[in-house]
């Protein structure tokens, strides 16, 4: 028999990811606060506007098509979940205070969480929504002076309780657990400022976006900060003294490890932009770089064991003909020339995904699909590819997540970066996250909605494959406009936005 308990929490999750936020089950009858507590209650956060017309403050409505995303690190956490206790500041002032009993977390230690306090297991899953900690999320900044080192930049607070709303957002959209650490560790995160009259933070800013930070103009230090810290009993200097030390705490070498491996990986992301850009002809050494082309394979699997593939998509488009025509917006006028292709495993015909996602095997829109037998399948790929390995140009393999592409092409016998002729592999998956300077692995679905590229049908391999093609087109293009603008200093918007 069923868990009722097991049946009502799926509904439960169900029912969050219907409506797009969190669902809790309470007694009417049950009432939580008083008029004592008013202010203390959050105030609903606006909801907000797509993300390209937040950074860029152009006013284009969300195309009806453009479903939205689940919680995700792009759309962070509502910036007070249920039962907040963080403090309003939306009426304060820079250099206002709060309560003497508020608890302060400094920001660094914040932003060394993931590495110093999350497991191998949930690091992956978690660490995103900290790199994208201050996108479509408010945070309360407060700043405090060190009164015995005048002229130093101030240390950064939040409210402590703020941070737990942020972690309690994330564990109800991973299933985590994560807390605010106990023992010793405890005081980096809850600091009580104030005893013996010594400084407490002051009131910064409201974050509004990503560079919130980088355009602070610092405040001066208060006068009076400094007489009442003299005035302080030696103990409460010292109190003082170690609540600072906790913001002022170096990077352990494991977090520095960790900065140098995702700088490492960015470098590699750009490095993959500019070689795209290169065989399309795009870019300082465009004109150098021979032509390719450019074979995108996708794969579907069943879902239910042992997976077998059940449909594989196929698109190749050769760039010399990228450089004799213009590419228009988001590289829309060469869509025409990519050739495609839809292969279904003839005993798996039958089968449709519909657990995880929603296939729709029957619904290729680029063409007829092909039907060989389980046994004919890599011939049959090979077929399609052999006009292009007999040529006197070089492969180059094009995916959205190529190694889960690879993998299952190597079960059935393709060693597809083996083929003759093949020179490297370009995946769109991370020419998106070089183009957004951002860690975030994003879904083939999700970056076509951030170049504007019209999709349907998505989850049948041929059109994957079309439109993971057209994806490589969109991002090595607007990669270059984007540089372009930022060097202008002009605002950017993705071509086909602006359409």
């Amino acid at each position: 028999m069923a868990d009722p308990d097991t049946d009502l929490a799926k509904q439960l999750s169900l029912l969050q990811d219907v409506l797009g936020r969190a669902v809790t089950l309470e007694d009417p009858g049950i009432v939580i606060g008083s008029d004592d507590d008013d202010d203390h209650v959050p105030k609903k956060e606006p909801v907000p506007e797509p993300r390209w017309e937040r950074l860029h403050a152009k006013d284009k409505k969300r195309p009806k098509s453009r479903k939205p995303s689940k919680f995700s690190p792009q759309k962070g956490p509502d910036s007070k979940g249920p039962g907040s206790t963080s403090v309003d500041c939306s009426e304060l002032s820079v250099g206002d205070t709060l309560d003497r009993d508020v608890e302060f977390c400094p920001w660094k230690a914040i932003t060394a969480y993931p590495n110093m306090f999350i497991g191998k297991t949930n690091r992956p899953r978690a660490s995103p929504y900290f790199d994208n900690i201050l996108e479509e999320r408010c945070w309360d900044f407060f700043y405090l002076h060190d009164p015995r080192k005048k002229g130093e930049r101030p240390h950064l607070f939040v409210q402590t309780a703020q941070f737990e709303d942020f972690l309690a957002a994330i564990n109800r959209t991973l299933q985590t657990a994560l807390t605010i650490p106990i023992g010793n560790n405890n005081k980096k995160f809850c600091i009580v400022f104030g005893s013996d009259n010594t400084p407490r933070p002051r009131f910064l800013l409201q974050s509004d976006g990503k560079d919130s930070l980088s355009k602070v103009s610092w405040p001066e230090m208060f006068d009076s900060d400094v007489q009442s810290y003299k005035k302080a009993s030696p103990m409460a200097q010292d109190d003082f003294d170690s609540a600072l030390k906790f913001s002022t705490v170096k990077s352990s070498d494991k977090s520095k490890k960790a900065e140098d491996r995702a700088r490492k990986r960015a470098l590699q992301r750009h490095s993959m932009m500019q070689q795209a850009q290169s065989f399309l002809g795009l870019g300082e050494n465009g004109s150098k770089t021979l032509p390719v082309v450019f074979v995108c394979i996708d794969v579907e699997a069943l879902e239910t064991p042992p997976h077998h593939i059940s449909e594989i998509g196929i698109a190749i488009l050769d760039t010399a003909r990228t450089r004799r025509n213009p590419p228009d917006a988001g590289g829309s006028g060469w869509w025409q020339f990519i050739e495609a292709h839809h292969l279904r495993t003839k005993e798996f015909s039958g089968m449709v995904n519909h657990k995880y996602v929603m296939g729709c095997p029957e619904a290729f829109d680029f063409g007829t699909s092909d039907f060989p037998t389980k046994d004919q399948l890599v011939d049959a790929v090979k077929k399609i590819l052999q006009p292009y390995m007999d040529k006197d140009k070089g492969l180059v393999f094009i995916g959205h997540d190529t190694a889960s592409d690879v993998r299952y092409l190597s079960q059935i016998g393709l060693e597809v970066l083996d083929l003759p002729g093949m020179l490297c592999e370009i995946d769109t998956k991370a020419l998106h996250q070089a183009w957004r300077d951002s860690e975030d692995s994003r879904s083939l679905e999700a970056v076509l909605a951030d170049l504007n590229i019209p999709n349907k049908n998505l989850h049948n391999a041929g059109n994957d494959a079309v439109f993971t093609m057209r994806a490589v087109l969109g991002l090595a293009l607007e990669q270059l406009r984007k540089v372009e603008a930022e060097l202008k200093g002009d605002d950017y918007l993705p071509a086909l936005w602006e359409k």
